[in-house]
């Protein structure tokens, strides 16, 4: 890799955790403490979590994430 090419990488790694993984390490110690307290809304914020890193890992990766209508329904119909 060029000195130029990590650099790039550098900044996209940086550009990520900003938004996403800083976010979702905050969301999941408050869901960690609304779960201690026995408070519903844990739930909630476990699964925003849960949202935010895959996101990342996603970015992160460089892949695309694609939902196909079967697989909506086949969980909703699971569910």
């Amino acid at each position: 890799m060029l000195d130029e090419d990590i650099e790039i990488e550098r900044r996209f790694v940086v550009l990520v955790e900003g938004p996403l993984f800083r976010p979702a390490d905050q969301d999941y110690i408050a869901s960690r403490l609304l779960y201690q307290s026995a408070h519903r809304g844990f739930l909630w914020v476990k699964l925003q979590t849960f949202e935010k890193y895959c996101k990342c890992a996603l970015l992160l990766r460089k892949e695309k994430a694609r939902v196909e209508p079967q697989h909506i329904q086949a969980f909703l119909q699971a569910t």
